[in-house]
């Protein structure tokens, strides 16, 4: 059983090798996905921080909200 606050459906895509989590109402997400899009219409170079950031954390695996991690589930 999950303890997750907002249930997740992750799907996988083998031909394109491709991973997308999706969730359902979660509006939150939704708000923020909004700012940081704001942000790199000001700015392009927020988009390249963003990505810097998030293949950081991924490489020292400090994101996975799941485990109480920090969570960079954005995507700019």
């Amino acid at each position: 059983m999950s303890n997750a606050k907002v249930p997740i459906v992750k799907i996988l895509d083998p031909e394109l090798n491709l991973a997308c989590d999706m969730n359902v109402n979660n509006t939150l997400a939704l708000e923020n996905t909004r700012m940081i899009k704001t942000y790199v219409e000001i700015d392009p170079r927020v988009r390249q921080l963003a990505m810097i950031i998030k293949h950081w954390t991924k490489r020292r695996i400090v994101n996975d909200a799941g485990k109480h991690k920090l969570s960079l589930s954005f995507h700019v």
